[in-house]
């Protein structure tokens, strides 16, 4: 039941954020138009995003513990080196994200992208893991 409201919780959030700016496609949001949001909106987007990967890495976790052990170790490497964002971490990362995307190398990264690189840096990965992943995340999305 707490799942089930998380989720609506989310969903309506996320509903409530497009509803409100229209020129934004879901799923699509890029540094150009991260830009063009209002804090308001930005710290909403974000905020929904961080409960949404809390929910998933509920049941992710929940799956992986039925796992074989070899299975579930990889998983937990995995998740790993993705370290996830979370509530405390929320204005830092508005700020990492706000950063990453006002430069023009950046405009066309999905918002996906730019949290990653924005986690790995709270997460304290070193700066050239974090360089390595930005010009991957920049080739990926600038062909």
């Amino acid at each position: 039941m707490k799942r089930f409201f998380l989720g609506l919780v989310v969903g309506l959030s996320i509903s409530t954020l497009f509803a409100q700016q229209p020129s934004v496609t879901f799923g699509k949001l890029d540094g150009e138009q991260w830009q063009k949001l209002s804090p308001e909106n930005r710290m909403s987007y974000l905020g929904g995003y961080i409960d949404a990967q809390e929910f998933y890495r509920l049941l992710i976790n929940e799956i992986i513990s039925k796992l074989h052990p070899s299975v579930a170790a990889f998983f937990a490497e995995y998740e790993g080196d993705h370290p996830p964002l979370n509530r405390k971490s929320l204005g830092q990362a508005l700020e990492g994200v706000d950063k990453l995307s006002a430069d023009y190398r950046n405009k066309k990264i999905h918002l996906i992208g730019l949290i990653r690189i924005v986690s790995m840096e709270l997460a304290g990965k070193s700066a050239d893991q974090v360089d390595s992943e930005l010009r991957r995340i920049r080739v990926l999305y600038n062909k």
